[in-house]
């Protein structure tokens, strides 16, 4: 796996300085860039291609939410804070965890090694055949075989598990949970719909099944899906 570039983006040194040795201390990273407010983080992300950035939330000017809610669904976010109060914030802006000064490295490596995990999978590079999808606040492990279909919702997706009478709900669009899956065993076929490849029944020009259930094949998605299933 290359190395995960990221960058660490805290108004207060001493917070920065520990940070960085942390990151030091994980082969797996690399960090490009210290920062002490949102700007000098914008200007890097503009100019560098980051995978992660660890963010506080409160510094003079604007938030590290701010910034979190302008950034690429392909990017991963650990928030790294002194204040528990912004935790459901954190958590809706899509962060993959959620850091309480002063962390511990312990901690600190259990949140990358959730980053590194993902990564792993998006690249087909792991064993590990699940992901961690944000509900109700928690973070909760879906087994990739489990999963039968995916509806985007707007702002919310509705994820259809075998087995499980009722979907989970998670607040995030249908473009972001799709970073979050590899390609090779999942496919978009419509703009609210992704369907598990191996779980389909039948296929024509116009409708996918899976089992008795029907999905529209959408114009955009058509070509490239049939050319996996001719």
């Amino acid at each position: 796996m290359d190395k995960i570039n990221c960058i660490a983006v805290d108004d207060e040194p001493l917070a920065l300085e520990y940070i960085s040795k942390h990151i030091a201390r994980i082969p797996e990273l690399k960090l490009l860039a210290k920062c002490k407010n949102v700007a000098s983080a914008q200007d890097i992300l503009k100019k560098e291609k980051i995978d992660l950035i660890f963010l506080d939330i409160q510094m003079p000017g604007r938030t590290g939410l701010d910034l979190a809610k302008h950034i690429s669904e392909k990017q991963f976010i650990v928030f790294t804070t002194a204040y528990e109060k912004y935790a459901v914030e954190g958590f809706e802006v899509n962060a993959i965890d959620y850091l309480l000064k002063p962390i511990e490295f312990v901690r600190f490596k259990k949140a990358c090694d959730k980053v590194i995990e993902q990564i792993n999978l998006r690249q087909g590079k792991t064993e590990e055949s699940y992901i961690l999808v944000k509900s109700e606040y928690q973070n909760v492990k879906i087994f990739l075989k489990d999963i039968v279909y995916v509806e985007g919702l707007k702002d919310y997706v509705k994820i259809f598990l075998l087995n499980q009478p009722k979907p989970l709900l998670s607040r995030q669009n249908l473009k972001t949970f799709e970073t979050q899956i590899p390609t090779k065993l999942f496919s978009r076929i419509h703009k609210s719909y992704i369907i598990s490849n191996e779980k389909v029944s039948a296929v024509n020009k116009m409708k996918i099944f899976i089992g008795e259930k029907e999905f529209p094949l959408g114009d955009a998605y058509k070509e490239q899906f049939l050319k996996r299933f001719s």
